[in-house]
């Protein structure tokens, strides 16, 4: 009887301490949106194009680094406004609703309590990640580093080259 009442409190303590593990939450995993100052991203939207994203003062900007388009951008105020950039030139854009870069810049402003997230760990390609879904938007975060390595919406896919 006492070695049963043993093996049964050990199973319990060992439940116990595994369904106490500590969980990672959204908000956690979401930080690098405040500390990064500038990345290199691959989009792939329809076409596949390389762009630098800086932040400054909470506003993001999108520059193409391709010969053609180089230096022209856009740029995302933090009330949401958006406008294009070249050099010093800057053109507010009226009808943001059918931009495509509004999508782009939805991917670097991610809400830990807007939706419900589902987060799972896996490893891809021998990097273990946080695969964060959320019905919508799925986010591939470095489970190391805690920096994002790919970020998709849809068919909307932007890949993280780079991070400062």
């Amino acid at each position: 009887m006492k070695k049963i009442l043993v093996y049964w409190i050990l199973i319990c303590y060992s439940v116990l301490l595994i369904s106490c593990g500590v969980a990672t939450n959204m908000s956690e995993l979401l930080t690098y949106q405040e500390q990064f100052t500038e990345m290199t991203v691959r989009i792939t939207d329809g076409e596949q194009f390389q762009m630098r994203l800086e932040k400054k003062d909470g506003t993001l900007f999108l520059f193409f680094t391709d010969e053609k388009r180089k230096d022209i951008g856009y740029c995302m105020e933090r009330d949401g406004k958006i406008s294009m950039v070249y050099e010093d030139f800057v053109l507010p854009l009226e009808k943001e609703e059918y931009l495509k870069c509004k999508e782009w810049f939805m991917l670097f402003r991610l809400s830990a309590s807007e939706t419900i997230w589902k987060i799972k760990k896996e490893s891809l390609g021998g990097i273990d990640v946080f695969v964060c879904h959320d019905g919508l938007v799925t986010a591939y975060i470095d489970r190391t580093t805690r920096l994002p390595i790919k970020l998709t919406m849809g068919e909307l896919e932007i890949d993280i080259l780079s991070v400062k």
